[in-house]
C-alpha cells in the first residue's frame, strides 16, 4: 500500500509566514539592548558599575 503525503497543519503554515515576516524585519528589531537602570537610596554606599559587567553586586554595602 503506498503512502500518503500529508498536507502541513494550517498552524505550521502560519509559523512559517510569522518566520518570513521577522526575517524581512530583522535588520530594524533591535538584537540586544545594554540600557539598563540603576537606583539605589541614601543608605546604599560602595556602589561599583562597570561598562561590560553593570553594577558589581558583591561589593554593594547598606547601612
Amino acid at each position: 500500500m503506498p503512502t500518503r503525503r500529508r498536507r502541513p497543519r494550517r498552524g505550521a503554515s502560519c509559523t512559517g509566514l510569522a518566520e518570513n515576516q521577522l526575517l524581512r524585519d530583522l535588520p530594524v528589531v533591535p538584537l540586544w539592548s545594554g540600557h539598563g537602570h540603576a537606583v539605589w537610596a541614601p543608605r546604599v554606599h560602595d556602589v561599583t558599575a562597570t561598562p561590560f559587567t553593570g553594577l558589581v553586586l558583591a561589593g554593594i554595602g547598606v547601612s
